[in-house]
């Protein structure tokens, strides 16, 4: 259950080179209350692509862009090496 405030820890174990790295935990509480699986995650600003990967993660199918050419390489880098791995469920 989700207040008024959301406390998640401010960190990203993951070592992504951008400076507005969101926690993943977040991100994806954030795709699982407002959206369902197979539905479209449109990501405009995609950055080092967390929102993508947790759409991923969760079943999501997702779109990404960003104006800088090395955060869209960095995003779908992140991107291919979750949907490379097997799903178990």
């Amino acid at each position: 259950f989700l207040g008024d405030v959301i406390r998640f820890p401010n960190y990203e174990t993951g070592g992504y080179d951008h400076d507005t790295i969101k926690p993943e935990r977040l991100a994806r509480e954030f795709i699982t209350i407002s959206s369902r699986k197979n539905d479209l995650v449109v990501v405009p600003f995609a950055g080092s692509g967390t929102e993508r990967a947790m759409a991923a993660k969760e079943g999501r199918r997702f779109i990404g862009y960003d104006i800088k050419k090395e955060y869209a390489e960095m995003s779908n880098k992140r991107c291919k090496l979750i949907l490379s791995q097997p799903q178990l469920f």
